[in-house]
């Protein structure tokens, strides 16, 4: 009976092996349709959460979710296309088989020389279709493996984030020490079993007996953690003949040529022309780029010429004019928040109060209210006044007190927030400086109020303050004070210029 199940399981396989191109082509087909509207939704999105993820560390997962997803479109929009230019490729042939049948070398009338260069090289017209049909199906599977070990390579990268977010939330006093000795060891951990991969088993082929006990007991717990147990057979598959063998050396320079090489590809058509969509990373590259900045209407500090943009050009980063064009006696400068204005608020008082907690948080069970007490003591303060008043009250008497002592704690932390916003813009005011063709404007004149940009929900200051130029170009300048070295309390200054054109009032 068993012998029956499994002789009519193997023919189900087989008969559906047949006819998975069918199944191939309807997924690759709605597949590529699907991720070419994604792909654009996916970008838009990573570039919202990477303008804040480093004004919230709680962004940080969900922007790594999305870089991942971005990357995985890539890899099936490439692969499927390959899939389905191959896959058409075998039907047609299939197609003509049946019109001409195999290859008749002696119908082409060639030089024998390149009949007998055929012959080795082609050889039969089955041969051929036979070829193919391997070559898209192993580039379907492939596929849907590079998907599965993306997943595993975020999981691995948001571990640990996963760790200093769970550490920092128990609130260990030297949790820098702790997060930095369980991150080797996870790094160690995922590192030889990643070495293991690369190489296809090099690790595994150790005869040691008590090496391989460890391993496999380390592997385990890698597989679970990273899901990579989902696929594992499917490598295994790949691993065990040389023909698919083979296409696994291919997985790390692919993905490095699809992450690293493609993106960055770019044709220059002049020589001289400022490249003002450059961001250079080296502080040696600096003062160009200031430059550049100056002399050019760079679209990244402007919101209506920005709005025009690729989404990879969209990020506000420093500061940002409603146009290149300004228009009326008033100034209007949106300057972004970063984690930088953090850290230089903490160093100028440090006695501010924080308004919100950093990492994730849920709104069913917390909020942002802010209250001079906790529940603890405020419970604790009204239970010793009604103590000292006495046993004697009755329950309406009671009610009215801790209402009354709620409404004062409410009062006061009114005021203490109030306190604290002023407290606030007066650093922030003192942070930063503004210039008009090279002339500083009065700090007096100076309006700011906290403002989250519609471009991508950019945190930072809406400032604005009287002009009275004349017509034609102008720069405007921005100076922001920030913590060069925290430890050590080094000051220094961001500069940006940037060019606007004055039209009157």
């Amino acid at each position: 009976m068993k012998d029956q199940e499994k002789n009519l399981l193997q023919s189900w396989l087989d008969k559906l092996q047949q006819e998975s191109w069918q199944l191939e082509l309807l997924i690759s087909g709605f597949a590529i349709f699907g991720l070419f509207s994604l792909k654009n939704y996916i970008m838009g999105e990573m570039i919202t959460y990477y303008a804040n993820t480093h004004q919230d560390l709680s962004l940080l997962i969900g922007y790594q979710v999305l870089v991942v997803i971005y990357l995985e479109t890539q890899i099936f929009i490439i692969n499927l296309l390959v899939h389905i230019l191959i896959r058409g490729l075998w039907i047609g042939a299939i197609g003509l088989r049946y019109v001409s049948g195999d290859i008749d070398y002696t119908q082409l009338k060639y030089n024998d020389r390149f009949i007998k260069y055929y012959k080795r090289t082609v050889g039969s017209f089955d041969k051929y279709i036979i070829g193919l049909e391997k070559v898209s199906s192993v580039i379907f599977s492939f596929t849907f493996l590079l998907f599965f070990v993306f997943i595993s390579f975020f999981l691995f990268i948001s571990m640990s984030a996963l760790i200093f977010i769970i550490i920092t939330k128990l609130g260990y006093q030297d949790y820098d020490r702790l997060i930095l000795i369980i991150n080797i060891i996870w790094l160690s951990a995922f590192g030889l079993v990643a070495f293991d991969f690369i190489t296809l088993g090099l690790i595994k082929r150790i005869k040691q007996r008590h090496f391989a006990a460890f391993y496999i007991g380390l592997y385990k717990v890698v597989g679970v953690l990273t899901l990579s147990f989902l696929w594992r057979p499917l490598l295994l598959n790949f691993l065990d003949q040389k023909y698919t063998k083979r296409l696994l050396f291919a997985i790390v320079p692919y993905i490095f040529l699809l992450v690293i090489i493609l993106p960055n590809n770019k044709i220059n058509q002049f020589e001289y022309f400022l490249p003002i969509r450059s961001t250079p990373a080296s502080s040696q590259l600096e003062m160009s780029t200031r430059l550049i900045n100056e002399h050019a209407f760079n679209s990244q500090f402007y919101d209506d010429m920005r709005s025009h943009e690729p989404t990879d050009f969209t990020v506000i980063r420093s500061i940002s004019l409603p146009s290149n064009k300004v228009k009326g006696p008033l100034f209007e400068v949106f300057t972004k928040y970063t984690i930088g204005t953090e850290h230089y608020l903490e160093h100028q008082d440090s006695t501010l109060l924080k308004l919100h907690k950093i990492g994730f948080s849920n709104t069913s069970f917390t909020n942002d209210d802010y209250s001079v007490y906790t529940k603890k003591e405020k419970k604790k303060i009204i239970k010793n006044f009604l103590a000292q008043a006495g046993d004697d009250l009755d329950k309406s008497r009671k009610s009215a007190i801790r209402d009354s002592l709620n409404q004062v704690f409410k009062e006061q932390s009114e005021r203490a927030y109030a306190k604290n916003i002023l407290k606030l813009k007066k650093i922030l005011h003192e942070e930063i400086s503004f210039f008009i063709d090279n002339q500083p404007v009065n700090d007096s004149l100076i309006s700011m109020d906290f403002y989250i940009h519609p471009n991508k929900n950019e945190k930072g200051l809406l400032c604005f303050f009287p002009i009275d130029l004349s017509l034609g170009r102008h720069t405007f300048s921005y100076h922001k004070k920030y913590l060069k070295n925290r430890k050590k309390g080094i000051i220094d200054t961001f500069k940006v210029t940037i060019p606007f054109i004055y039209v009157g009032k």
